[in-house]
Formats: C-alpha cells, sequence, structure tokens
C-alpha cells in the first residue's frame, strides 16, 4: 500500500497519543512503516483497527502483529516506557 509520504508516522504518533500507548513509528527501506506500541489491551486493540485504516492519503494493505504479548502494569509508573515518538 501507500503509507510513506502520505503523513503515516505523524498520524499515527497522535493516535498513539490519544489512546495513551507509549512507543514508535519509524519508515522501513521497503516502503513499509514499523513501530512498537504498549498499553492497556484494549486500546492496543483499538489502535489495530486504526491503523487498518490510516489517515486520508494513505492505501493500507495490511496490518502485520509480528509479536504480541501481556506484561505486568507497575501501579504507578506505567509500562516504564513514556511517550509515542516519530523515528527517522
Amino acid at each position: 500500500g501507500l503509507v510513506q509520504g502520505v503523513n503515516f508516522r505523524a498520524w499515527t504518533a497522535r493516535q498513539a497519543q490519544n489512546l495513551r500507548l507509549a512507543g514508535f513509528v519509524r519508515n522501513s527501506e521497503d516502503g513499509s512503516v514499523t513501530g512498537e506500541a504498549c498499553g492497556s489491551n484494549s486500546n492496543i486493540e483499538k489502535f489495530k483497527q486504526l491503523l487498518g485504516k490510516g489517515p486520508v492519503h494513505a492505501e493500507v494493505e495490511s496490518v502485520e502483529v509480528l509479536t504480541e504479548e501481556t506484561l505486568p502494569q507497575e501501579k504507578e509508573g506505567g509500562w516504564g516506557i513514556r511517550g509515542f515518538e516519530v523515528r527517522n
């Protein structure tokens, strides 16, 4: 699909921040976009659904989840990861 040059990374970061997820997103050499996200199970599910649609000018062919695991959340510190960033 078309996910580079259509503001996909910035859009992804905004969606992740709205869902209070932590992690990153970056362009890959093969023309795809990859990343990692950490947050509540329900918000991760919402995030995956949003990624399947993408921003208005994107053409998302598929969302591939390579690894998915549930990690215990610390009471005060969350998962020890802060913010969601766009990487080059």
